[in-house]
């Protein structure tokens, strides 16, 4: 794990168990649509692997393909190729 993960797992207040499953970020009115993928995830927020990162907004929504499910986040904090974000229904 690198040290930029550690430090962002550090000021978590809810553990994240690690997945690599697909998601889409979606914003622009579903006109833009990446591909992401989750690497760990809580009820609150979520880390995506990207290489778009430098061009999301601070505002989105995260579909998770394999349940069918979508949504709506911000993020909180960005590196060079990942995303962590708090869902908005959780804040």
């Amino acid at each position: 794990m690198s040290v930029e993960n550690e430090i962002h797992k550090d000021r978590r207040a809810h553990q994240r168990p690690r997945f690599f499953k697909e998601v889409k970020i979606i914003f622009n009115n579903s006109k833009c649509v990446y591909d992401a993928y989750l690497r760990n995830v809580s009820a609150y927020g979520a880390q995506l692997d990207t290489r778009m990162s430098d061009y999301m907004p601070s505002e989105f929504a995260v579909h998770f393909v394999s349940d069918a499910m979508t949504v709506p986040a911000k993020v909180i904090w960005r590196s060079r190729d990942a995303i962590g974000v708090e869902f908005k229904h959780a804040a």
